[in-house]
C-alpha cells in the first residue's frame, strides 16, 4: 500500500457514510464512498483500494453477494458493517472470506482500530513472504504488493485486471501469448472478461505505461497471434 492506505465505504445512510468518512480521513486514511452495489464495482474498477468497509442492506443488492463476488476476484480486505447481528449472518459473513464483522451501532473508533488492526495483519503477512519485483525501463513491477510503480517513483492506479495481464506479460517476456492464454491469466470467477475486452485492456494498461506513441511498444501486437512484451525485463 501506498503511505495513505485507501478504504472505500459501502454505506448507503449518508449520515453514517460521512461519519465513517471523517473518522477515517482524521486517522489517515484516503476515502472513497459508495451508496449502492454499482457505485462499489465502479470504483473499484477505476482504483486500487486497500479495505473495503461494507454494509449489508444496499439499495440495489445484497452485501453478502457482493462480498462474495469481491473474494473471488480479490484478497481485498473486507470489514462487513451490519445491522444483521445474528449469528448465522456474522458466520456466513466471514466464512465468505470477511476479515472482520462488525454490528450496528458502532463506535466509530473502533470501527477505526479493527481498520487499522486488518491492515497491520495484511503488512506483516506481506513481509513475511518473499517478493517478485520486476524491473523494465525504470519502471517496477512488485507482484506481492500488487503495484505498478512509474519512473519517477509514483504508483499507478491499476484494477486487478490489468495488473494481472501486465504481469503474465512481463513475466514471459518476448514470449507472444494469445487472447486465449491472456484470458485464462486474467478471467478469475466473476470477473467479466472476453475476447474482446481482452484487447480493451491492453489499450488500458498501455495508456497506464504511456505506451501509446509510435515506434517500438512496450506491449507488442503479434498480428494473428496475440501480444507480447517486448522489453527487457530485470
Amino acid at each position: 500500500m501506498g503511505d495513505q492506505p485507501h478504504v472505500l465505504v459501502v454505506e448507503d445512510d449518508p449520515a453514517t457514510q460521512a461519519l465513517l468518512g471523517a473518522y477515517l480521513n482524521d486517522a489517515g486514511y484516503k476515502v472513497s464512498a459508495a451508496a449502492t452495489g454499482e457505485a462499489m464495482r465502479s470504483i473499484l474498477a477505476k482504483a486500487s483500494v486497500d479495505l473495503v468497509l461494507l454494509d449489508l442492506n444496499l439499495p440495489d443488492a445484497d452485501g453478502i453477494q457482493l462480498a462474495h463476488g469481491l473474494r473471488k476476484q480479490s484478497r481485498t480486505p473486507i470489514i462487513i458493517v451490519s445491522a444483521r447481528s445474528e449469528t448465522r449472518d456474522r458466520i456466513t459473513g466471514l466464512e465468505l472470506g470477511a476479515d472482520d464483522y462488525v454490528t450496528k451501532p458502532f463506535h466509530p473508533r473502533e470501527l477505526v482500530a479493527r481498520v487499522r488492526n486488518v491492515l497491520g495483519r495484511l503488512d506483516v503477512r506481506k513481509e513475511e513472504q518473499p517478493g517478485v519485483v520486476y524491473r523494465f525501463q525504470g519502471w517496477q513491477l512488485d507482484l506481492l504488493w500488487r503495484r505498478l510503480i512509474d519512473p519517477k517513483g509514483e504508483q499507478v492506479s491499476m484494477t486487478g485486471t490489468e495488473f494481472d495481464l501486465l504481469a503474465v506479460l512481463v513475466a514471459r517476456a518476448g514470449q507472444p501469448l494469445t487472447r486465449d492464454q491472456l484470458l485464462e491469466a486474467t478471467g478469475a470467477p466473476g470477473r467479466p472478461v472476453n475476447d474482446r475486452s481482452i484487447d480493451t485492456l491492453i489499450s488500458r494498461v498501455r495508456r497506464k505505461l504511456g505506451d501509446t506513441r509510435g515506434g517500438v511498444r512496450m506491449i507488442e501486437t503479434c498480428h494473428g497471434h496475440g501480444y507480447r512484451f517486448s522489453c527487457d525485463v530485470e
